[in-house]
């Protein structure tokens, strides 16, 4: 078995396993280059979606629990802090939890009141009006990180009282994704948002990029075509030549991008 087929399997059976704790995704294999078919390649994208997707998802599952329990309807601070702050701990990849009032001020587990305002993002009328939030990038104002915020509105007698997020580092999402899978130097992976903003890269550098700021104009067409399609694949030239394959989440709007430098001869730009 060869190191692609081998790497699908072991990632394939590890998303089998209950996560530990909240959506824990921590271990790694490891992978050397080879040249796979384009049915690994495949098979790559579909276990790279599937668990990102699961440990997104799972911070959504948790935060509608937390957001139907006593502690965070009552609207109190002090009474759902401990809650809130256990749930930070234990959340690998979270930048900051935290909960907000109707008027935009904000809370998180790690300082208490922040003395700032939410009332101002583009994703906020609309939470408070009850609707979820699902991969808003973001620069948080609470820890300067890049971040996607998944939130949910908390209800009380059928009214908003408050909102429950969780500003997801994409970083370090980035960081355990790359470690999880272990892929071979030859293989690219990363994910655009629905405006083409990078959300998640094996390349740090990268993210929060926009890829049409990028100097290349096969990259440019590749992306139109990303963000049109729900799936496909698209050949371009950036940082060597790459024949990626595409999949949009369901969840989050994002679109999950993974495929093979052809030409491993770099293009900086």
């Amino acid at each position: 078995m060869n190191t692609i087929k081998s790497t699908i399997v072991i990632l394939i059976m590890a998303c089998c396993l209950p996560a530990a704790g909240y959506c824990d995704m921590s271990g790694s294999s490891e992978g050397s280059a080879d040249t796979p078919s384009q049915a690994d390649i495949q098979s790559l994208l579909n276990v790279y979606s599937a668990l990102a997707d699961e440990h997104l998802n799972c911070i959504i599952r948790d935060l509608r629990l937390l957001a139907s329990t006593s502690e965070v309807g009552s609207g109190k601070w002090e009474d759902m802090h401990g809650l809130l702050t256990k749930f930070d701990k234990d959340n690998i990849a979270a930048a900051a939890v935290w909960y907000a009032r109707p008027d935009g001020g904000y809370y998180t587990a790690k300082d208490g009141s922040t003395g700032k305002s939410l009332a101002d993002r583009p994703y906020f009328p609309g939470l408070i009006a009850g609707s979820e939030v699902a991969g808003e990038l973001v620069i948080s104002r609470s820890t300067g990180k890049r971040s996607a915020v998944f939130a949910v509105p908390v209800t009380r007698g059928g009214k908003t009282t408050g909102a429950l997020g969780v500003s997801v580092s994409v970083d370090e999402l980035s960081r355990i994704l790359k470690e999880k899978m272990g892929l071979p130097p030859n293989i690219v992976f990363y994910a655009l948002d629905s405006k083409g903003r990078v959300s998640l890269h094996g390349k740090l550098e990268l993210l929060f990029k926009d890829p049409f700021g990028l100097g290349s104009d096969t990259l440019n067409e590749a992306v139109k075509k990303m963000l049109s399609e729900n799936e496909g694949v698209v050949s371009y030239e950036f940082q060597g030549k790459k024949t990626v394959y595409f999949k949009r989440s369901s969840l989050t709007g994002w679109v999950y991008a993974l495929g093979i430098i052809t030409d491993a001869a770099p293009i900086e730009k």
